[in-house]
């Protein structure tokens, strides 16, 4: 599965985190989210205001980055900035400072904001 169609969010039973594609199920009286991970275990609900999309790119450790990390990372003008990754205008961003996630080499994951930060 391409990284950039991963979806993770945190499971409703146990509150752990969890990796994989998302599924949505809508029934008369409630709507039910599933992350389906490697293994193709449909089982894991999870909480829909904890689930966000991969970007599609990594840290600078290797980590992938996903909707809601919280990033340390450095402008171009050399200034150290946290922004939490979110959709704006139709793209992923690095929130309060409004710029596009692109191809900074300094960007780290260092939280979530459904952890705290």
């Amino acid at each position: 599965m391409t990284e950039r169609y991963l979806f993770r969010g945190k499971r409703l039973d146990n509150g752990e985190w969890i990796i994989g594609s998302l599924v949505h199920e809508r029934t008369s009286e409630q709507q039910n989210y599933y992350i389906e991970d490697a293994e193709c275990h449909a089982g894991n609900r999870a909480d829909k205001t904890t689930i966000g999309q991969c970007t599609g790119l990594r840290d600078k450790n290797g980590r992938l980055i996903f909707e809601g990390d919280v990033m340390c990372w450095t402008d171009s003008d050399g200034v150290q900035r946290t922004d939490s990754v979110s959709w704006m205008s139709g793209g992923l961003c690095l929130c309060n400072s409004g710029y596009t996630v692109g191809s900074y080499s300094d960007l780290e994951v260092v939280g979530n904001i459904h952890d705290g930060g």
